[in-house]
C-alpha cells in the first residue's frame, strides 16, 4: 500500500507540474505581447526607459471570473500563473548584434527563473539608457485583481468573497510598493512627471477607498485601477472564462472612459459610443470566431443582476448553446 501511495503521489505531483506549465505558458505569452506593445508605444520616452531600468515593468492582470465551480479553479490557476511571472525578467538586445530579425524573442533559463531576451532594431536600441544597453534585466512586477462582476448563477451573489478579498489585498499591496518606488525614481529624470506624482498617489487612495466601500461587482474600482495602470505605463491584460463576453464589456467600457478623459467625448455621447462598440466591430466578431454566433452569451436574468455599465444593448446577447461564458 505504501508503494501504491507513492505512485499516486508521484502522479499527482506530475499533474500539478504539467498544469503549472500550461497556465504559466499562457500568462507568459500575454506578458510578452503586452510588454512589446507598451515598449513600442513608449520607446521614445526617456523617463519610461529609466522606469523600466530602475522600477521594472508593471503587468496588471484583471480577472472577471466568479468564485464558484469550475471558475474558482480557474482563479486559483490564475493566481499561480501571475505569481510565477515574478521569476521572469526581460533583457533588451540589438538585433544586428545577435544577427536576428528585429523583435524576435528568445527564452533562456528554467522553470525556477528565466530571462526573456527581446531584440530591438538599431534605431530603437539606441534610445535605451546605458544600463539597459548593457543587458541589465528588466524586472517584471505582476499584479492580479479579481471582480466577479457578472454572476453565472444566483449562488454567485452569495459566495464567500474571502478568496477574492485576499487576491485584491495582495494586488493592492504590490501596486502600492510599485507606486512608491516609481515616485522615488521618476522625479530624478523628469520634472514634468514629478508634477503628477501627488495626483497619482491620490488616485491610488481613491481606488483603495472605493474598494473598501464595495468589495464585490465594483466596476468603479476596476476603472480606477485601469487608470493607474495607464499612468504607470503598465501592461493591462483583461480576461474572463472565454475572453469574449465579460471581457468585451470591460474593454469597451474602458475604451469609452478613455474617449471621455483623453479625447473630449461628451458625456451625452458616452452611452452611444459604448453601445456602438458593443453592437458593431471587433467585440461581436470575437464572439463569432469563438462560437459561430455574433452575440454575447448572457441571459436577461444574468444581466438583471449585473452592474449597468456591463449590460450590452438589446439584441446583442442571448444564451449560446455552444459555449457559455
Amino acid at each position: 500500500r505504501s508503494s501504491d501511495l507513492g505512485q499516486v503521489g508521484c502522479y499527482t505531483l506530475y499533474n500539478v507540474k504539467i498544469r503549472r506549465d500550461i497556465v504559466v505558458s499562457q500568462a507568459l505569452s500575454a506578458l510578452v505581447t503586452s510588454f512589446q506593445s507598451v515598449l513600442s508605444a513608449n520607446i521614445h520616452d526617456s523617463t519610461f526607459c529609466h522606469q523600466l531600468a530602475e522600477v521594472g515593468f508593471l503587468a496588471y492582470f484583471q480577472s472577471l471570473l466568479n468564485l464558484q465551480g469550475d471558475e474558482k479553479g480557474m482563479v486559483e490557476d490564475f493566481c499561480v500563473a501571475v505569481r510565477e511571472l515574478n521569476n521572469f525578467s526581460f533583457v533588451l538586445v540589438e538585433s544586428n548584434t545577435v544577427k536576428r530579425s528585429s523583435e524576435s524573442v528568445v527564452f533562456k533559463g528554467s522553470r525556477s527563473f528565466a530571462v526573456i531576451e527581446l531584440s530591438l532594431a538599431q534605431h530603437a536600441f539606441n534610445l535605451l539608457p546605458a544600463s539597459l544597453k548593457r543587458r541589465q534585466p528588466i524586472k517584471v512586477v505582476p499584479v492580479l485583481f479579481n471582480q466577479a462582476v457578472i454572476p453565472q448563477q444566483l449562488q454567485d451573489l452569495t459566495s464567500n468573497s474571502q478568496f477574492q478579498d485576499d487576491i485584491n489585498a495582495e494586488g493592492l499591496a504590490k501596486l502600492s510598493q510599485y507606486i512608491h518606488h516609481y515616485r522615488d525614481v521618476v522625479g530624478k529624470f523628469s520634472a514634468h512627471a514629478s508634477l503628477g506624482l501627488h495626483s497619482l498617489l491620490e488616485l491610488f487612495s481613491r481606488a483603495q477607498l472605493t474598494y473598501q466601500n464595495q468589495k464585490s461587482r465594483n466596476v468603479e474600482f476596476l476603472a480606477r485601477l485601469e487608470q493607474l495602470c495607464r499612468r504607470l505605463n503598465g501592461g493591462h491584460l483583461t480576461s474572463c472564462k472565454s475572453a469574449k463576453d465579460r471581457t468585451g464589456m470591460a474593454v469597451t467600457y474602458e475604451q469609452s472612459l478613455i474617449l471621455g478623459s483623453e479625447h473630449d467625448l461628451a458625456m451625452s455621447d458616452f452611452q452611444g459610443a459604448l453601445n456602438a462598440m458593443r453592437s458593431r466591430g471587433t467585440r461581436l466578431e470575437n464572439c463569432h470566431k469563438n462560437i459561430g454566433v455574433r452575440k454575447y452569451a448572457f441571459t436577461s436574468i444574468q444581466l438583471k443582476m449585473s452592474p449597468k455599465q456591463y449590460v450590452p444593448p438589446e439584441g446583442t446577447y442571448g444564451k449560446s448553446k455552444q459555449l457559455d461564458q
